[in-house]
């Protein structure tokens, strides 16, 4: 209170709590503050004015972390589609898998908001039951069922979006034909798309 301006003592504060001096209502709503409760919880039963506060706190915390994880889960999405956007131009390119660390790949391209929310929830459930004791990166896998999953294979990416390799580099070009790789059959591809 003094912080806010008052010039409370310990004194102060044991009167106002015997009833022995009266509580300003400009000085009950900056308490109410300082208290972290509605100025109405001043006058409430103590256990009433617990339970609002914790509530109140405890949503206001929720409410934050929700637009935290919004923001992430947004940033999440982007980074996700210019991985996808990032293989699409690498798979076109011959030899490339010898150089892509597929099960990272794979295990970023598996990840998706929903699953991520998933395991929070199982954690959280866990915890609350005694039972946190398993790993983020388990529960991850025994909701989404992929222990045993192959995580990312460029020739089915390749595959999926219709995309194929010259088997030869020397083989002659049919010039009546759009070429892999070239703007013809990109323009047609993002087109189809």
């Amino acid at each position: 209170m003094r912080e806010r301006g008052w010039k409370w003592s310990q004194a102060t504060t044991s009167a106002i709590e015997k009833g022995e001096r009266p509580l300003k209502f400009v000085e009950a709503v900056d308490l109410a503050a300082v208290l972290d409760i509605r100025t109405e919880d001043l006058l409430a039963e103590p256990e009433l004015a617990t339970a609002s506060r914790t509530v109140a706190t405890s949503a206001r915390q929720t409410a934050e972390l929700a637009k935290r994880a919004l923001t992430a889960s947004l940033a999440f999405e982007r980074e996700r589609r210019a991985l996808d956007d990032a293989i699409d131009t690498a798979v076109r390119v011959p030899g490339w898998d010898a150089l892509a660390d597929v099960e990272q790949i794979g295990q970023a391209l598996t990840y998706t908001t929903r699953a991520i929310g998933d395991v929070a929830h199982e954690q959280v459930q866990l915890e609350r039951e005694g039972r946190a004791n398993t790993e983020i990166a388990d529960l991850y896998q025994a909701i989404l069922g992929v222990r045993e999953r192959v995580w990312f294979s460029p020739d089915d990416w390749r595959a999926e979006r219709g995309i194929r390799l010259r088997e030869d580099p020397q083989e002659p070009a049919n010039p009546n034909t759009p070429q892999e790789g070239t703007s013809d059959v990109l323009h047609k591809e993002e087109t189809e798309r």
